[in-house]
């Protein structure tokens, strides 16, 4: 069944708008979008249209035997399409589901299950793309997380058989079909400055940190799942030995935005890179790549395993907290570190030295 075309689509009426939270309205495959938007969100909308449009028409056009589609089902209410990078196949990535049938592969978030079961906004089982489709799961979150999440797949399926529908998986785990990690060796280099390198970038590391800004912590999870709590409970208890600690999030009442012009965590020497799942496989997220080395800090890492961290870090680059008998141990030598610029910087050194081969990994985007 061949998708709708441009001229439809254009008519703002056969985009068929999609589930983005249980906040908004109830949704449903005929709801009217725009009538539920405030002025901005309109304007907003009315913007993601446009492009789609713009892109739909280089999707017609593109005339590739090999081209490949894929539908994000549950994803933002603003429609998109766009085409994807080279190292990724140039494939089309969309969230228009008038592509339910046609698309070559539908990738399922499994954050989104639970609004998705209550607002009875599942897929098509029943003349489900059997010969020409996959059906990819995207455990976007960690297991421990998810793990009480329930979805209509087991119903409909098999209630011993949680595999029964998919066919693929991409997660941040290893041992996926396809591995979509929360960062890359290759991210953070790019986003350090360009123009420093080897000394220069020391001095530079070195320039931007202040004298009172030891150790920062960005957390709104404080109990939500155990290994949350354990780690809120750590945290605690290195403060009450004697780290130099500022706390942001809902978790310290104290709400910011910190991806809007300067990032003031580069300012820290230490960031506590605190997951809130304990020794879930490969688990490892943005605390430990965006928030620490992408901002030029020594992550601080408590939750993943220590084997799973060195097959992806940078060498040197972090310290472990389970390596420390104790939490004093831990903020003592954080201290010797503060102090000390030369054995400080040995965490960084890997920032300067090229002898790097990576894989290339599709970019975690955010949505």
């Amino acid at each position: 069944m061949r998708p709708t075309t441009i001229n439809e689509i254009s008519n703002k009426v056969s985009f068929v708008p999609l589930l983005t939270s249980s906040k908004r309205p109830v949704p449903s495959k005929s709801y009217n979008r725009k009538h539920v938007l405030t002025h901005k969100q309109k304007k907003k909308y009315e913007k993601s249209l446009q492009l789609y449009q713009v892109n739909r028409e280089k999707y017609e056009k593109d005339a590739r035997n090999e081209k490949i589609t894929i539908l994000a089902y549950w994803s933002f209410v603003d429609p998109y399409m766009e085409q994807l990078s080279e190292n990724c196949g140039s494939c089309w990535m969309t969230n228009d589901r008038n592509f339910e049938h046609a698309a070559d592969a539908i990738i399922f978030d499994n954050t989104r299950t639970s609004t998705a079961r209550k607002l009875h906004d599942m897929p098509d089982f029943d003349s489900r793309n059997l010969d020409s489709q996959y059906w990819i799961w995207w455990p976007r979150e960690s297991a421990a997380k998810g793990m009480n999440r329930k979805t209509i797949f087991r119903e409909i399926k098999d209630e011993n058989n949680w595999d029964g529908c998919m066919n693929l998986t991409v997660s941040y785990r290893q041992d996926s079909d396809v591995i979509r990690p929360f960062g890359t060796i290759d991210r953070v280099l790019e986003d350090q400055p360009q123009d420093l390198h080897g000394q220069d970038l020391m001095d530079f590391i070195l320039k931007i940190k202040t004298e009172e800004k030891h150790t920062a912590w960005m957390v709104s999870d404080c109990d939500q799942t155990s290994a949350a709590l354990t780690r809120w409970e750590y945290a605690n208890r290195l403060i009450d030995e004697g780290l130099k600690l500022d706390g942001y999030g809902k978790c310290f009442n104290r709400i910011v935005n910190s991806w809007k012009g300067d990032n003031f965590l580069a300012h820290y020497k230490f960031y506590l890179a605190f997951e809130n799942a304990f020794h879930c496989t490969d688990y490892i997220s943005e605390k430990f790549w965006r928030n620490a080395l992408s901002s030029l800090n020594v992550p601080i890492v408590f939750g993943p395993v220590k084997e799973d961290v060195e097959k992806v870090a940078p060498k040197g680059s972090f310290i472990f907290a389970e390596d420390f008998e104790t939490p004093k141990d831990l903020v003592d030598y954080l201290d010797f570190l503060d102090s000390n610029d030369t054995a400080y910087l040995e965490y960084h050194k890997w920032r300067v030295e090229a002898d790097f081969q990576h894989k290339d990994f599709i970019q975690h985007r955010n949505g």
